[in-house]
């Protein structure tokens, strides 16, 4: 668990930084999907493999989105485990 303020601070700019990286990514791979026509955020934003999740009917900011928190709580989750790892 998050042992003071200042870990939780650390915390939260860590997934605020890969948050804004993410968005930031995200909307460049779109742009290069726009500008040459290669796949690339298509390809990012697939979700066929999951079957519940193929049969939402998703728009492009939600797929974003949707792919942000799963990023976040994983990265959150990993902090978790490391920090068991390591105490």
């Amino acid at each position: 668990m998050l042992k003071g303020k200042g870990e939780v601070w650390i915390v939260c700019q860590n997934l605020a930084d890969g948050g804004i990286a993410g968005l930031i990514l995200s909307e460049w791979m779109f742009l290069c999907q726009q500008l040459t026509g290669i796949r690339v955020y298509t390809l990012l934003m697939n979700v066929d493999f999951i079957p519940v999740l193929k049969q939402v009917k998703w728009n492009k900011r939600m797929l974003n989105a949707f792919h942000l928190i799963y990023f976040l709580g994983n990265c959150y989750h990993l902090h978790l485990d490391e920090e068991k790892i390591i105490c």
